[in-house]
């Protein structure tokens, strides 16, 4: 389970990081800052996120590459 924002994060930290801690906690991911996801079609569309490998971070850069169906 995860899912893509076009946001800095989906949480704010006053909160506590509420949608972190049930998607990481539960071995999902989060992608943030995606742009254009809004050009790919609903059905028929996917998304492939290549991170950048760094050491033992907990977040890194990646590659986000959108493919459609033909």
């Amino acid at each position: 389970m995860g899912g893509g924002i076009d946001t800095l994060s989906p949480d704010r930290p006053n909160e506590g990081y509420p949608v972190h801690k049930l998607i990481l906690g539960s071995g999902g991911y989060i992608v943030e800052n995606v742009a254009n996801a809004d050009k790919l079609p609903a059905k028929g569309s996917y998304s492939l996120a290549l991170p950048i490998k760094t050491g033992a971070g907990t977040e890194a850069p990646s590659r986000l590459i959108g493919l459609i169906e033909r």
